[in-house]
């Protein structure tokens, strides 16, 4: 990556108060995901999906709950859960997975209380919570920012509660160094609307050009961000051409590389 001095004085010369981050892929990484094997990531996804769903078999079993052939209950969230998901991405919306969970206990005659429902939905997120691991340099760049009075925040997109995202920001170590985090799930709406990127911005009370968002898609995170006007900076996945239809502010290889420009 090439490190321009006009782009370094550029930003250098900008007031910078936040510095809101995307999660998973840009300070998370998932070591279910190989990001060179598309295929292979695929079949892997399936994998936790089947366990998550195999995970609450067991535990409605415990409840003494009358259950369906085991192959029927999880044909029938596996497909449900691919088909909404998918349908939401069409029309931008944010699955509620809650809903959805309620929807297919209905159709078995599985009566569940909310605390069992969203124990339930625990229970299904653990396999993904089991792998998720930060990327080495996270930890020091976030406290290199907090010592120099930046605000921090995450915007993520999710289909599962925040609460569970958040316990994993504990278990990593990184919860305490952010102002807060909004969760797609939590406010009913997803990245790139602007809307959640408003949302972010209003609770930090700055302005939208003090602040920098950085994430890892061109969509989702950087055309949303630069929609409201902030400074959006791509983490690299793949060789960004700067051909694509949306064009980031700067481009990163890694978190740490922020000690440059800021």
């Amino acid at each position: 990556m090439k490190f321009e001095k006009e782009k370094i004085n550029k930003f250098r010369m900008v007031d910078i108060k936040a510095v809101i981050f995307d999660m998973w892929g840009t300070l998370i990484k998932d070591e279910s995901v190989d990001e060179s094997k598309k295929f292979f990531n695929s079949l892997n996804k399936m994998y936790l999906l089947i366990k998550g769903l195999n995970n609450i078999y067991k535990f409605l079993n415990k409840l003494n709950i009358k259950l369906p052939a085991r192959i029927n209950f999880i044909s029938k969230f596996f497909n449900t859960i691919k088909v909404e998901y998918r349908e939401c991405i069409k029309r931008q919306e944010q699955m509620d997975l809650e809903k959805v969970f309620s929807r297919i206990f209905r159709f078995f005659n599985i009566n569940l209380n909310h605390k069992q429902l969203v124990e339930a939905l625990g229970i299904y997120y653990k396999p993904w919570s089991n792998l998720t691991k930060l990327y080495d340099d996270v930890l020091p760049t976030l406290i290199y920012l907090r010592e120099k009075n930046i605000k921090l925040a995450i915007i993520s997109n999710t289909i599962f509660e925040g609460k569970l995202h958040d316990d994993d920001l504990k278990r990593l170590g990184i919860f305490e160094y952010f102002d807060f985090a909004i969760y797609s799930s939590d406010a009913g709406v997803r990245k790139p609307d602007p809307v959640i990127f408003k949302i972010a911005l209003e609770k930090l009370k700055v302005q939208s050009n003090k602040a920098i968002f950085v994430g890892d898609r061109l969509y989702d995170d950087i055309k949303g961000a630069k929609s409201v006007g902030m400074i959006a900076i791509l983490k690299e996945k793949r060789p960004f051409t700067g051909e694509e239809e949306v064009i980031p502010d700067l481009v990163i290889k890694n978190i740490s590389d922020l000690k440059l420009y800021l």
